[in-house]
Order: structure tokens, then C-alpha cells, then sequence
């Protein structure tokens, strides 16, 4: 997990995407807001509104994910291997096929149904995972910035979670492998 970590940190450093808040999670909008309550605005294009409020998953004590997996952390926080209370992810998995993700307040497991993940690409190339849990659908677009020597690909990542009328879209940077 450290050498994924450590080149993960490395691939942090030439990003190009724009960081989230620098709160622990994304915070509404006063029109989302307002169309999750009924009231005022309009939902945004399509009958979709953005009310999902997306926050993170502490694995600071490993409780979700220990060694192998996927994880996905906000643009320009990338965890520090030796400090636990920096494991903080938008998403994390383990290759049991489960992710945990926060939305709305509360830390919920889904699972994977879909995966394109390769080890052994090439920089560029486009990945993209599914998980689901009830009536909320996370898909990962990831893009290819480096790969391990065995088993890991680094990436850039789209996070798209929706819910019912509900959707919200996040950048990440994150990581899948040993």
C-alpha cells in the first residue's frame, strides 16, 4: 500500500483539475438546496438537481480498506502514508467488490458492478467503474497517469454519484491495486 501511496502522491503533483472546497465535503448550493426542500429553483438540466452532498470516508483505522482496493481522494489532499489522520477518500473499496462512500451525512456501502480497471495500460487510457446500493448509482470515470510495476494504476477520476433526482459530480485523484 505504500509504494501505491507514494505514487499516488507523485501523480498528485502534475494534476491539472481544480480542487474541491477545502472542507471535508461539498457544500450545496442555496438553489440546490431549495430544490431538495421544493422550494424556489428549478432542478438543473434534465429534472436532475444537485442536492447529493458528498463528503469522506475516514479509514484511519483501516475499518474499509487494508491493503488492496480502489480509492479516490479530493484534488490536492492526497493522504500521507504515514499519517492516518490524512486517510480520508471520497471513495474507497477493497477488491471484496465493496466501496464506501459518504453522502448526505452517512457512510454507505455499495457495491461494484461494473469495472474496465486494466493493470498493465497505458497512460491516457480511460477506465471506468460502477457501484450501486439501492436507488444510488457512484460511477468512476478514471484516467490513466501511471502504472505500478505489477498491479495498481494510477488515475485522474470523475465521481458522479445520483440519487433518485439527485446528482453531484466530483474530481479526484486516486488509485486501484496492491
Amino acid at each position: 500500500m505504500g509504494k501505491i501511496l507514494a505514487t499516488a502522491v507523485l501523480a498528485t503533483a502534475i494534476l491539472a483539475f481544480a480542487p474541491i472546497p477545502d472542507s471535508d465535503s461539498h457544500k450545496l448550493s442555496a438553489s440546490a438546496s431549495q430544490a431538495r426542500s421544493g422550494a424556489g429553483a428549478p432542478p438543473a438540466q434534465g429534472g436532475i438537481s444537485t442536492a447529493i452532498k458528498i463528503g469522506l470516508v475516514d479509514n484511519s483505522k483501516n475499518q474499509y480498506r487494508d491493503g488492496c482496493g480502489c480509492s479516490f481522494w479530493p484534488v490536492n489532499k492526497a493522504p500521507k502514508f504515514d499519517d492516518p489522520g490524512t486517510w480520508k477518500y471520497l471513495l474507497i473499496g477493497n477488491y471484496d467488490k465493496q466501496a464506501w462512500m459518504s453522502i448526505n451525512g452517512q457512510i454507505i456501502q455499495l457495491q461494484l458492478t461494473k469495472s474496465t480497471i486494466r493493470y498493465k495500460g497505458r497512460k491516457g487510457d480511460r477506465y471506468h467503474q460502477t457501484y450501486q446500493s439501492g436507488d444510488i448509482t457512484a460511477n468512476v470515470e478514471c484516467i490513466a497517469t501511471a502504472f505500478g510495476d505489477t498491479h495498481s494504476v494510477d488515475c485522474n477520476a470523475t465521481i458522479t454519484v445520483v440519487k433518485g433526482d439527485q446528482k453531484q459530480v466530483v474530481k479526484a485523484v486516486g488509485d486501484c491495486g496492491c
